[in-house]
């Protein structure tokens, strides 16, 4: 029969516990939000949830297809308004939001993007309701890109530009949140860089205005440390304040 002496049996509870602790940490991770460690978001039934706004019709249909989410029905709210090529509207459509994610804080937001419908697509960050997140967002009929912050009644475009989207082409995204700092890529370009204090954390949500044929594939999100964040110097607007 074996004995432990001292110096072993010490050795033997460090690794049980160093086992343990490292065992832990990966279940933290899942229950997180996170599918592995490169941070991929779960794509089963019970993961994400379908939200329609208020009077917006025909009803969605969000599904999961070989990895891949597709919403094919053209839910929209009927806006006069919002069929203008106008950035700062507000376009209320139909949202697929992450489950396990209310706890998002910094980090980066990445996946990529398809359609066949050149109407409205995007994704919400930082998602707590239907009128509290982010929302970075792309019309290709009305050739405009935008990120924009909704809290309560108010909806504000932060940044815009002129460029929209081609359908049946697959966009690389990349969404950076570092405390107030908000930074936006599209296939490695910096699009959008500004400041603003309303949302803290929260949650991912996919998003549709009248495209009944989007897709979306490889989401991650992977969280950052917090550290003191970056200012104008680098190109970051002024910080807008919430209420």
């Amino acid at each position: 029969m074996k004995t432990f002496t001292p110096f072993r049996f010490v050795l033997a509870v460090c690794l049980l516990g160093w086992a343990h602790a490292a065992s832990a940490a990966e279940r933290t991770s899942v229950r997180g939000g996170a599918d592995d460690t490169e941070g991929r978001l779960r794509l089963g039934l019970r993961d994400w949830a379908s939200v329609d706004a208020p009077a917006a019709s025909p009803p969605s249909l969000w599904y999961v297809s070989e990895g891949i989410v597709k919403q094919t029905e053209n839910t929209i709210v009927n806006n006069k308004k919002a069929l203008k090529p106008d950035p700062t509207v507000e376009r209320e459509g139909t949202m697929f939001v992450y489950q396990a994610g209310s706890s998002f804080a910094d980090g980066e937001l990445t996946f990529d993007v398809y359609a066949t419908d050149d109407d409205g697509i995007g994704a919400a960050f930082r998602w707590n309701a239907l009128d509290k997140y982010y929302l970075w967002y792309m019309d290709g009929q009305r050739r405009y890109r935008t990120l924009a912050a909704k809290e309560g009644f108010t909806y504000e475009a932060l940044e815009s530009n002129r460029r929209g989207f081609e359908t049946r082409r697959w966009y690389a995204v990349k969404i950076v949140m570092e405390g107030q700092r908000i930074e936006v890529y599209v296939d490695g370009e910096r699009e959008f860089a500004t400041l603003d204090a309303r949302h803290k954390q929260g949650t991912v949500a996919l998003f549709c205005w009248g495209n009944s044929g989007a897709m979306f594939r490889d989401i991650s999100f992977v969280a950052k440390s917090a550290g003191p964040g970056k200012g104008a110097a680098d190109g970051v607007g002024e910080k807008k304040e919430g209420n």
